[in-house]
Parts: structure tokens; C-alpha cells; sequence
């Protein structure tokens, strides 16, 4: 079970999350992960969340799917420790901190577990539609964050559900919002 978003830009047809200067169908786009429960029985004492920065173009630049960045650190950015015998069956309060690049300061990822800054942080330099690397982190990857607009996606399964008591989105102004005709 987990929740993530996703670009709003990819997940509509046509895709508009297009990386300028490159072909008509080559996407940009960011995946926040919240929360991933990783596939495993046992008790653990942490979960998964992360950012990925996905282009390409679907199945041909880097089948199958698209290209992957993610942060550099590996799991120990991926892993986010909480207590210990913290009861996952229990309710807890997931968090995620999205602060926009500029061209004076970083943008920064950072992720929250019932209240508490759990894990590292991710950052990021202003994105201007810089050429992509493919699978190579660089250190505007993760700012295409910064031109997306998110949906959130809640997922579980037959034999791994999840129950959801609320979800609550803050933003500091609606300036961007993708606006309805």
C-alpha cells in the first residue's frame, strides 16, 4: 500500500509536461512518493518515500517506461526510519514539505512522519528547462517539481489495503493553479 502524486502535465492526453527543444512527445515530469509500504511481512521500523524525475519518451528512451532520476544517496534517502515498534496498523499522520526553487535559494523536499522532520531531505537548483541526462542526477533534476501541478494517488490492493481517515493539502497561494474553462 502507498500514496504518491504525479503530474498533473502526464497524466493528461496530450501529454503537456514536454521538455522544450526536444521532440513533441518527450516528457518531464516529477513523482513525489509519500509513503510506500515496502513489500515485506515482517515488523519494520521505517517506510519509503522519495522523489523521482521521470522523461523520455514512454518505452523508447529508456524501455520499458520512462527515464528515471532519483535523488543521489540511494535508500538512505529513500528509507525513512521511524521509532522503533511504531505499529503500522495504527493511524499516523504522513507529511510532505514542497518548497520551490529560486534563483536565490534551493527548493527543498522534505517528508514528515506524525508531525516529526523524518529522513534527508531532497534539494534542488531553479530548473530552466536545462537538456535532460537521462538517468543521470543533476543538481536541477528534481526542480521540474517547481513547474508541475500534483494529483494525488492513493493505492492499495486485495491483499494489501490501506485505510485513508483524511487528506489535507496546503498551499501558500493559488497564484499557479490550473484553472477550469
Amino acid at each position: 500500500p502507498g500514496f504518491w502524486s504525479i503530474a498533473l502535465e502526464a497524466t493528461m492526453r496530450p501529454i503537456t509536461s514536454i521538455w522544450p527543444g526536444k521532440a513533441p512527445d518527450y516528457a518531464n515530469f516529477i513523482e513525489p512518493d509519500f509513503f510506500e509500504y515496502p513489500p515485506y511481512t515482517g515488523t519494520l521500523n521505517y517506510y519509503w518515500a522519495t522523489l523521482h524525475a521521470w522523461s523520455g519518451v514512454w518505452n523508447r528512451t529508456c524501455p520499458p517506461g520512462f527515464c528515471n532520476v532519483a535523488p543521489p544517496g540511494g535508500w538512505k534517502v529513500v528509507n525513512r526510519n521511524v521509532p522503533p515498534n511504531t505499529d503500522f496498523n495504527e493511524f499516523h499522520r504522513y507529511g510532505f514539505l514542497w518548497i520551490p526553487a529560486t534563483s536565490h535559494s534551493d527548493g527543498r523536499a522534505s517528508w514528515y512522519f506524525d508531525g516529526n522532520r523524518i529522513g534527508e531531505d531532497v534539494t534542488w537548483k531553479q530548473h530552466t528547462d536545462q537538456p535532460p541526462d537521462r538517468n543521470h542526477w543533476k543538481e536541477w533534476s528534481f526542480g521540474v517539481l517547481d513547474k508541475n501541478h500534483l494529483v494525488v494517488i492513493i493505492g492499495g490492493g486485495v491483499n494489501l489495503p490501506m485505510v485513508v481517515k483524511s487528506v489535507n493539502v496546503w498551499q501558500k497561494s493559488g497564484d499557479d493553479n490550473v484553472v477550469s474553462k
